[in-house]
C-alpha cells in the first residue's frame, strides 16, 4: 500500500515505460483489482488518447498486467486494439502474442484484432 499511496498521485506525470513498469509489478504481485492498476489504466487511457507514444513491448506489458490482476478494463483494451491495428509492424511476436493472449483471457472482444 505505501506504493499506491505514493505511485497514485504522480501517475499522471509518469512516461508509458514507467506505467507499464509499475503495471507489470503490481501483476507480478499477483494485487488483483488493485487501486494502483486501476489508476494505471486510467492514465494509460489519457495517454494514449493523448497520442503519447508507446512502444509495443509497453502494450503488450499493460494488458498482459490486467490479466494477472483481473482489471477488465475493455475502454483500455479497445484503445490499445486500434493501436496495435494501426501499428502492427512494430510488433514482434511476443509482443503481439502476449497482447491478444491478453484480450482472450479477459474475453474482450475487438472487431479490428
Amino acid at each position: 500500500e505505501a506504493v499506491s499511496d505514493v505511485a497514485v498521485p504522480q501517475m499522471s506525470d509518469f512516461e508509458p515505460q514507467a506505467l507499464a513498469n509499475i503495471c507489470w509489478a503490481t501483476a507480478t504481485l499477483r494485487k488483483e483489482n488493485d487501486v494502483l492498476i486501476r489508476h494505471a489504466a486510467v492514465v494509460a487511457s489519457k495517454l494514449i488518447d493523448a497520442d503519447r507514444p508507446f512502444r509495443p513491448h509497453e502494450y503488450s506489458t499493460i494488458a498482459w498486467s490486467m490479466v494477472l490482476t483481473q482489471a477488465r478494463e475493455e475502454p483500455l483494451f479497445h484503445k490499445i486494439a486500434a493501436k496495435v491495428v494501426q501499428n502492427v509492424g512494430e510488433f514482434g511476436p511476443q509482443e503481439l502474442t502476449n497482447t491478444v493472449w491478453a484480450f482472450a483471457s479477459l474475453g474482450v472482444r475487438s472487431e479490428n484484432l
